[in-house]
């Protein structure tokens, strides 16, 4: 499947372009993240099929209220934020290791597909969205008219 390597080949490109993205924000941020929590990337799974491409995108300790997920410019995009837990005020945090703060993630999509029906589930803390393809057509023999 040429058109499925060259997917994996496109959406590893930008997976790797997030992930330099995300270190360049933490380096500038620094190590505390008490002081400045920065922002974080949600890890995303990719899954092609031959009908659809479905991303799974991991946003623990999320609610649906927290994130938003639209089509915009033939691309899906992803916001929301994770705030820092016990902002109560009632406890102290004696360590932090999560990363807090807001996030957004852009997937291009490819021109095959059916926007109009792309859907999105949400269940423990796993947003499933699924965006159906069109189907392949098949190849069609274009006349070519003889102008000479």
């Amino acid at each position: 499947m040429k058109e499925a390597t060259v997917l994996k080949d496109f959406f590893s490109m930008q997976e790797k372009m997030n992930r330099v993205l995300h270190n360049r924000q933490e380096d500038e941020a620094g190590s505390n993240i008490e002081a400045d929590p920065g922002g974080w990337l949600p890890q995303t799974d990719i899954l092609a099929y031959p009908d659809k491409l479905v991303f799974q995108v991991e946003l623990p300790g999320l609610t649906i209220d927290d994130f938003s997920v639209t089509l915009e410019n033939e691309a899906l995009t992803l916001r929301g934020e994770r705030k820092v837990s016990c902002e109560d005020g009632q406890g102290e945090r004696l360590a932090g290791e999560r990363s807090y703060g807001p996030f957004e993630r852009t997937f291009p999509l490819p021109a095959q597909v059916c926007s109009e029906e792309i859907s999105a589930r949400f269940k423990d803390g796993l947003l499933e969205v699924t965006v159906p393809r069109k189907p392949a057509g098949e190849a069609k023999q274009i006349k070519v008219r003889d102008d000479s």
